[in-house]
C-alpha cells in the first residue's frame, strides 16, 4: 500500500516506509486514528482521517484495514 498511497506530516514531508505510522501500528498490533494528508500516486496532497485497524487470524497479524475520511468535502461549502 505504501507505494500506492502515502501519507505526509504536518509539516508536508513524506513518512518513509519504515516509519509510517499505519505499519507501525500494525506491527504493535494496535488500532490508530490520525489527521493527516495523504498523497495519492499522482502526488496530490489531501487531508484525510485516516484509521486503520490490524486484521488477526488465528492470533496472527495477517493484515490492516485501512480506512479514509476526506475531511475536504466535509468541510466544503454545499458539500452537505
Amino acid at each position: 500500500m505504501h507505494e500506492v498511497i502515502y501519507h505526509s506530516r504536518p509539516n508536508g514531508t513524506e513518512y518513509s516506509e519504515g516509519n509510517s505510522p499505519i505499519l507501525q501500528a500494525m506491527h504493535r498490533s494496535e488500532t490508530i486514528r490520525m489527521r493527516r494528508n495523504l498523497l495519492a500516486a499522482g502526488r496530490q496532497s489531501f487531508p484525510w482521517i485516516t484509521g486503520a485497524s490490524p486484521l488477526l487470524e488465528d492470533g496472527r497479524i495477517s493484515g490492516m484495514v485501512v480506512a479514509f475520511q476526506d475531511i475536504l468535502r466535509a468541510a466544503s461549502p454545499g458539500s452537505g
